[in-house]
């Protein structure tokens, strides 16, 4: 296998505006790190998750990118490809205006992006940590956020877990 040589890349994986999109999502991610940083060092949060990231940035192709990362219902989401995951967080939302960011302890703002943390909203789901409004409201699975509810509920149909 080893002298088999490199594999050759077709033709389809060349896509130099997926690296380019890339790039920009982790220079954002840079910049919520060091305001998720600064929430934990003055022991605002304690983890990531238990951060909701507020997120303006002002260039509306990426911001068209960046929404569609962040479902605002878990209809349309893979449960995978969102913001919340690439960041860390419990929760995103994304800003029209980084107008609400300027009264935020924890936050930073430059001409092309502004980022502000707060506490998340809701409670911690027992199974994957995130902090979500929907804690509490299942009658089967009360300590269990939506997406973990649906997991289990699923690996129970299938009979992999009583």
């Amino acid at each position: 296998m080893f002298a088999s040589g490199w594999l050759q890349l077709k033709d389809q994986w060349q896509n130099p505006d997926l690296a380019s999109q890339w790039v920009a999502l982790r220079e954002i991610r840079q910049e919520v790190n060091k305001v998720l940083e600064q929430a934990r060092a003055e022991k605002e949060i304690g983890s990531s998750l238990e951060s909701k990231v507020l997120l303006h940035v002002s260039d509306r192709a990426l911001y068209q990118q960046l929404a569609a990362m962040n479902p605002t219902t878990g209809k349309g989401s893979n449960g995978v490809d969102e913001l919340r995951y690439l960041f860390l967080a419990s929760q995103v939302e994304l800003l029209d205006t980084p107008k609400n960011l300027e009264k935020l302890k924890y936050q930073f703002q430059s001409e092309t992006v502004g980022v502000g943390v707060v506490k998340a909203e809701g409670e911690k789901c027992d199974r994957c940590w995130n902090y979500s409004t929907y804690v509490g409201q299942s009658k089967t699975h009360p300590l269990l956020c939506d997406r973990c509810e649906a997991i289990i509920d699923n690996l129970v149909a299938q009979g992999q877990i009583r």
